[in-house]
């Protein structure tokens, strides 16, 4: 093997492949759940822009998930060890079934902040479980693969759903947005087959166990991972700039004339890259990859802001996909490694209540900016976080 090589090529994808069935499992769930957002994700910034006339409600909106996100994450963390993880994911999938419906009976941002708690509350639960599930069923040394298997399954699901979303909103218009509904209830029922190394324990049972005490014990236990809470500062930042891609994309589409098709191709192009997370997982030099990735995605932000031509706009989302597809498996696999498997519940959540603020933060700047400024000012604000990155990075050891 060369010393300038990134890859242990020869085995890619055998890593994946012999990972255990219940990571393949779960990603097969989340892949089928993803397909559902794949197709409705380009859509709702613009169905709420369009609904209220200006750009700060979609991020708003989008800021309010991740906010009432961090709250429920925050309550379940401390007992998410103590439950059941497939029962949790299945009631949350199960939820999703009356989602659109409701969401349609809404006109007011009231209305919708007010259905943005029920929505985080399943969300939350689907995707704080789904990731401790993961970790927990990793195998030592395999985790960082497991997690990009775990990505691969959801960004496959992105891009088939933005693919699908483009060929059908044409006809359909925002009615899409049932897609969410209906692929919500298709995992629910695949994932009444997922295995789980936890017995099934008694839902009251479990909510007895949480406390501010413990919440705030968690945090303390976290603290004393001094590893892991001092890569939050690293962390922090990319979820501040990796959460205004999928709101700004498809506003910037749409601002430069393009219809909710190419809305949708271009989000489905953004994530095209996070097909191939897995193989960035297997990286030997992941510190090099990692400020090779950081570079590009500093100069892409800053062309982005300045370009008008959608077809330029389509070549460009492809290259910052890659910066961020190469970027989330190596820290998602730090992160794994860093924590306290037997505390891995209340630790991730943690991680999760870190990532929703910093995309609260990153998601109402975004809205604000766009207003105020215009959207490629976002882009700009991009290119100054990948650069404060880029001194962070030097300090890590990985």
């Amino acid at each position: 093997m060369k010393p300038f090589a990134l890859f242990h090529k020869p085995r890619f994808p055998g890593e994946l492949l012999k990972l255990n069935s219940s990571i393949k499992q779960i990603s097969i769930i989340f892949f089928i759940y993803g397909i559902g957002w794949g197709i409705v994700a380009p859509i709702f910034p613009i169905y709420i822009s369009t609904l209220f006339g200006n750009y700060k409600s979609a991020g708003i909106l989008a800021a309010a998930l991740e906010f009432f996100a961090l709250v429920f994450g925050l309550f379940l963390g401390p007992i998410l060890d103590k439950l059941q993880k497939k029962s949790l994911m299945s009631v949350a999938l199960f939820l999703y079934l009356p989602f659109t419906p409701i969401l349609f009976a809404l006109s007011s941002i009231v209305q919708l902040m007010i259905f943005r708690v029920y929505h985080a509350a399943i969300a939350t639960s689907l995707w704080l479980t789904g990731e401790a599930y993961v970790r927990q069923h990793s195998e030592k040394h395999k985790e960082a693969q497991s997690i990009g298997l775990f990505d691969f399954g959801t960004g496959a699901a992105l891009v088939i759903g933005g693919f699908i979303g483009a060929a059908i909103v044409v006809s359909l218009g925002f009615n899409v947005i049932y897609a969410v509904s209906i692929f919500g209830g298709l995992a629910f029922i695949a994932s009444i087959y997922l295995p789980d190394k936890k017995t099934r324990t008694s839902l009251t049972s479990s909510l007895q166990g949480f406390s501010f005490k413990s919440l705030k014990a968690s945090f303390k236990h976290f603290e004393k991972n001094k590893a892991a809470s001092h890569f939050l500062y690293f962390l922090i930042p990319y979820y501040f700039i990796a959460a205004m891609m999928p709101l700004v994309i498809p506003l910037f589409v749409a601002s430069r004339g393009g219809s909710l098709s190419l809305a949708c191709l271009a989000s489905a192009l953004y994530y095209v890259p996070m097909l191939f997370e897995s193989f960035f997982s297997t990286t030997k030099k992941k510190h090099a990859l990692l400020t090779l990735a950081l570079c590009l995605g500093l100069t892409l932000f800053i062309i982005l802001s300045v370009v008008t031509s959608v077809a330029i706009i389509f070549a460009l989302t492809i290259l910052l996909g890659i910066c961020f597809a190469a970027i989330s498996p190596i820290l998602s696999g730090h992160v794994t490694e860093l924590l306290d498997k037997k505390k891995i519940g209340e630790q991730t959540s943690v991680i999760f209540a870190s990532k929703s603020l910093a995309a609260c933060c990153g998601l109402l700047t975004a809205g604000f900016v766009a207003d105020g400024a215009g959207l490629k000012y976002v882009f700009m604000i991009g290119a100054a976080t990948f650069m404060i990155l880029l001194v962070l990075q030097k300090k890590m050891h990985m």
